[in-house]
């Protein structure tokens, strides 16, 4: 869990997630569309990129500038 209650990777890139994502109700990470669970402190096979953006709305308290984009997660 990063600053500002993002979840992203250590130590501050918050992640956009692929369509169709959604935190867990324990906060400790999150399910993938096809019920994937991810949790925090789990190793994670991807795709994707990353980039610089400004936070905005409910993510203006996330740490930092960048954003990892996942596409197809594995783990």
């Amino acid at each position: 869990m990063l600053q500002g209650g993002c979840l992203g990777l250590s130590p501050d890139t918050a992640v956009a997630w692929p369509n169709g994502t959604t935190a867990l109700p324990d906060g400790d990470g999150v399910e993938l569309s096809d019920g994937q669970v991810l949790r925090i402190g789990d190793t994670l096979d991807t795709g994707g990129g990353f980039a610089n953006v400004a936070f905005t709305g409910v993510a203006a308290g996330c740490p930092g500038s960048d954003v990892a984009f996942i596409n197809d997660p594995l783990n």
